[in-house]
């Protein structure tokens, strides 16, 4: 049968010509494959070049009254691109918008052509070809349902018509691909995967009140849970905690962490249920290599941990140890509500105030009191208090052994737990100065999660308190490596240096973390250490008034520095600053400064007074003096060989 037809309409681009008509893809004259719903996605966005289509219509325009997943999208547009031979560095055809939806940036040229009469082929059994012909818009019972949805998104709509069993074809190939990104485990191609950024999970809509903690805190227990596979590196929390905004293209940052793989999820909650999508990409072309979405009760949150943690894993190593298996599955409570304040906990740590710290040491004694035998509890405890130890939030004779405790008891709960074993070597060094003890424990976490951040840049601290420069260098080099963007991890590198007399590569590094953020304080502070022991008197001056500025220095304070700074230097800034401080007595760093002060203004009766009452406070900078310039006018003192036997340094 011979019928008539009117002019057909393709858009060119590129290399490329787009057939709505007969939903073809040619690239110069030859046809490409494309999936089904990839060469709809096409046509959706080419017939709107250069606008913002959000994720939500194209969803609605392609899949129409179906129910699939967010991820099916980002499966058809990382099929695109990859198609199309797009760069994922320039969008040349498809541009991301962020948490937003897509745009066709691309030339589009419209041509049209009159065809030849076509013939309707017969029906058999083994071929069926079905010809399409234009159909009129208000024509809803041929128009298929995502042409009717483009109609009511505004856009310009495919025509086509779709029979009986082009219809089934199409719901079989949708649920089977529903259920094939639901159940598979095995990725598209992850074999190049080893490093891996899980960014913080971003809240869709708008959270319950105080419950902003959910994105970092579900990232944070998953970083803690995929970093048990030694096969790959996972970035910390430290590291990713920037990206929380929620405004990041996840390949971008990606590229910053230096991965490989970034897991990137949504996450968002209505009344006492949770819905979260997670989508793992590889970072070099984008694509998606796994995805899924769960809906849950908020009170199985932790379930959908086990779920991700599992596919992730299989994703990307396909040979993990039956112990890395186990630890991964482990949960460490059945408790929800305690999970709930360990993440709560987890999130208050990482902001890494005084304010906070303490927020975070109430959340996790709630989840230790709803399950006394939770072992991340114990080691996040652990954790808030050796920070406020060490930072001098409190008193160290307090602090300290609070943290110890806390790390002992999660080693007794779970001897495998890494972070306590490290937690644990670092009280024992800067607190009970018990070196061998230190070590033994700094050792074995590393043993048991090598690609742990903190294990190396502590043992690192360690290590250069001991003189032991080379060994100390290889460590924070490798926290470094392990933490790419962490500002403190590289201002310590040029601490170190610091401390081994090489003034110049230390302040060759920490102006370049100063210069990476200006208003970071310990980059400034630890700058200002260096110029001043290198003898540039006058830039440390200039670095520790801008210190002072940072801290919230009164400006009464500020004005009395500056004056003694521009009388008599850097000597009238410490002479200053010993006078403040003598008038502070609340202060719980207060004999360890000056003692500081009175050794760098020369006056050593008074430096070694307030250096004894130091070592009663256990200040936990003392653990550097055989190595800190700060301790260089008291070295020819026979007090300064009593002072390090007290500290039981007479072995090393």
């Amino acid at each position: 049968m011979v019928m008539a037809k009117s002019s057909r309409c393709f858009y060119e681009f590129g290399p490329f010509r787009l057939d709505p008509e007969k939903n073809r893809l040619l690239r110069d004259g030859e046809p490409v494959h494309l999936s089904p719903k990839s060469l709809e996605a096409l046509v959706v966005l080419v017939q709107n070049a250069g606008k913002l289509l959000e994720r939500e219509a194209l969803i609605q325009a392609v899949w129409a009254d179906t129910f699939v997943e967010d991820a099916n999208l980002t499966v058809a547009i990382s099929h695109l691109r990859k198609v199309l031979g797009q760069n994922t560095e320039t969008p040349e055809y498809i541009e991301t918008i962020p948490r937003v939806g897509y745009r066709f940036v691309a030339d589009v040229r419209e041509t049209s052509e009159e065809p030849k009469s076509l013939i309707i082929e017969k029906r058999t059994l083994s071929r069926t070809v079905i010809e399409e012909e234009d159909v009129p818009h208000d024509n809803a019972i041929a128009m298929g349902a995502p042409a009717k949805n483009l109609l009511k998104l505004g856009l310009r709509p495919m025509q086509w018509r779709l029979g009986v069993l082009a219809a089934i074809i199409v719901i079989v190939a949708v649920a089977t691909t529903a259920y094939f990104l639901r159940n598979r485990s095995q990725p598209v191609s992850a074999s190049s995967i080893n490093s891996l950024a899980v960014l913080p999970f971003t809240p869709l809509g708008p959270q319950p009140n105080g419950e902003d903690y959910l994105g970092v805190g579900l990232s944070d227990s998953l970083i803690t849970r995929l970093s048990q596979i030694k096969r790959f590196v996972v970035r910390p929390t430290s590291a990713i905690v920037k990206f929380a905004d929620g405004h990041q293209d996840p390949l971008k940052a990606g590229r910053e962490l230096g991965v490989e793989g970034v897991l990137n999820g949504r996450i968002s909650r209505d009344a006492d249920h949770v819905r979260v999508t997670v989508e793992l990409l590889r970072v070099s072309d984008g694509q998606s290599l796994w995805s899924q979405s769960f809906d849950e009760r908020f009170t199985n949150l932790f379930g959908v941990e086990d779920a991700i943690s599992e596919h992730v894993a299989q994703a990307l190593a396909t040979q993990i140890s039956g112990d890395e298996h186990e630890r991964l599955k482990k949960r460490g409570t059945e408790n929800s509500d305690a999970f709930n304040a360990f993440l709560r906990g987890r999130y208050a740590l990482s902001k890494r105030t005084p304010q906070d710290v303490s927020q975070a040491i109430k959340f996790f004694r709630q989840a230790i009191d709803l399950d006394p035998t939770y072992p991340s509890a114990y080691s996040g405890l652990a954790d808030s208090y050796l920070l406020t130890g060490d930072y001098g939030w409190a008193p160290a004779s307090e602090s300290f052994p609070l943290a110890r405790a806390a790390a002992l008891k999660a080693l007794e709960i779970d001897e495998a737990f890494a972070e306590a074993h490290s937690t644990l070597g670092h009280v024992e060094f800067l607190f009970n100065h018990d070196w061998s003890a230190a070590e033994r424990d700094y050792r074995r976490g590393i043993e048991l999660k090598p690609n742990y951040a903190n294990g190396h840049h502590w043992y690192g601290w360690f290590l250069i308190a001991m003189g032991r420069t080379d060994e100390a260098l290889r460590e924070i080099k490798q926290a470094e490596e392990l933490d790419p963007l962490s500002l403190i991890i590289k201002a310590n590198v040029g601490t170190f240096y610091y401390f081994a007399r090489d003034y110049d590569h230390a302040i060759e590094l920490q102006r370049k973390v100063v210069a990476t953020d200006r208003n970071f304080l310990q980059g400034r502070r630890k700058l200002a250490f260096s110029l001043e022991a290198k003898g540039l008197e006058s830039e440390a001056l200039k670095e520790w008034l801008e210190v002072e500025r940072e801290m919230g220095t009164t400006a009464a304070e500020l004005a009395r520095y500056e004056q003694a700074g521009s009388k008599s230097g850097i000597r009238g800034y410490w002479e200053q600053a010993t006078e403040i401080e003598a008038a502070a007595p609340d202060n719980p760093n207060r004999a360890g400064a000056l003692f500081s002060y009175y050794s760098r203004l020369g006056e050593i009766d008074k430096g070694f007074y307030w250096l004894d009452r130091a070592v009663e406070d256990r200040s936990p900078w003392l653990v550097y003096a055989k190595v800190s310039p700060v301790f260089d006018n008291l070295r020819n003192d026979p007090r300064f060989l009593v002072f390090l036997k007290r500290m039981g340094f007479t072995s090393q």
